[in-house]
């Protein structure tokens, strides 16, 4: 595996001056400060130093605002080495909603947005979801027009349909051939116009594939 160069030069790094920082604040009861320059490290991409004050001062990389940083600044390496050190990507961030609603709403269909593609994936990879504590976040990412405006791209919704459980990926669309995630409807209007349109999906289908359904229904 080559080696980037950013991170060639962080492997001759020298820590002295954090060792001293750390030991200082530790002394001093300074716990928050060790996190705010953890944050500062992570929001500045610097893999190596965050990693090193983590491990050093035994930082909990649940802290709020931690991970929110690295994802919402699209910082891919980052983000994989604060879900290797116990980041939890189903919780929710400071905003209270599931850091994956954040980056798909960010990852928007207007021109100029960040390509959160790789993201999504990486937290769709590790578990993160639409849930939290019960509740369903899913009719965030749309608005109540009829049929809903999504407030995510096509290929965020393609990450979702492909991901997601099977609780929270029976209702998709299928558009120009692909699988892509819509909400679960939840009053009675909704789940009626939802079983029709499933109905009319098999309808549609060949008989073979109509016969298969009712098989797994069984």
């Amino acid at each position: 595996m080559e080696i980037g160069k950013k991170e060639q030069s962080s492997m001759h790094t020298d820590f002295s001056n954090l060792d001293a920082m750390i030991e200082e604040n530790f002394n001093e009861g300074n716990i928050g400060y060790l996190y705010n320059r953890l944050d500062e490290e992570v929001r500045n991409d610097n893999v190596t130093r965050a990693r090193y004050l983590i491990e050093k001062a035994n930082l909990d990389v649940g802290y709020p605002g931690i991970l929110d940083g690295a994802i919402m600044d699209n910082h891919m390496e980052m983000t994989t080495m604060l879900i290797e050190h116990g980041a939890d990507v189903k919780k929710c961030t400071r905003n209270l909603a599931p850091v994956l609603v954040n980056v798909c709403m960010a990852y928007g269909t207007k021109e100029g947005n960040p390509n959160y593609t790789d993201m999504i994936e990486l937290l769709l990879k590790n578990g993160a979801t639409l849930f939290y504590d019960g509740k369903d976040y899913g009719k965030c990412l749309c608005d109540d027009s009829k049929p809903p405006q999504f407030l995510c791209s096509p290929e965020a919704r393609e990450l979702l349909a492909k991901y997601l459980p099977d609780k929270q990926n029976r209702y998709c669309d299928i558009e120009n051939g692909k699988k892509l995630w819509r909400p679960h409807p939840h009053s009675l209007a909704e789940r009626l116009e939802e079983a029709k349109r499933i109905c009319t999906q098999r309808n549609d289908r060949p008989p073979q594939d109509r016969g298969r359904d009712k098989g797994r229904e069984r």
